[in-house]
């Protein structure tokens, strides 16, 4: 089976390999960020946060092919998308899954989100939770 997921991808400053940080099917996406938008208010972090176009900046929405007979997105179903879509590279294997490696497109597009998200952030577009 495909769908589409936002993907919250993380590079091991160490390593350099990826990590998987969340799945959230594309549906799902505004249901995520309201429980997000709970739990500071619940907990007090701030009387503001980012909005949802920014929310969603952390992610990267990619198709992923997946068996669904688990009826879930796994780790390495998005790191084996990932590749197939020429954003990762696989480099090594364990009983765990693959080692991936980003590509330079899949650093771009990263870089690109991330300014997109501090330009929101300077241009003073918050939601109070308050």
């Amino acid at each position: 089976m495909k769908a589409n997921a936002y993907v919250r991808i993380e590079e091991s400053p160490s390593s350099g390999y990826i990590s998987i940080e969340d799945i959230v099917l594309e549906s799902y996406i505004n249901n995520k960020y309201e429980d997000v938008k709970e739990s500071h208010k619940q907990f007090g972090f701030t009387d503001r946060m980012e909005v949802l176009e920014g929310f969603k900046l952390k992610y990267v929405l990619i198709e992923v092919e997946y068996d669904g007979r688990k009826r879930s997105i796994s780790e390495e179903d998005v790191k084996e998308s990932l590749s197939k879509q020429s954003l990762a590279i696989k480099v090594d294997e364990s009983m765990f899954g693959g080692y991936y490696l980003p590509t330079d497109k899949l650093k771009l597009i990263l870089s690109d989100q991330l300014k997109q998200r501090k330009e929101l952030v300077a241009q003073g577009l918050y939601e109070k939770i308050a």
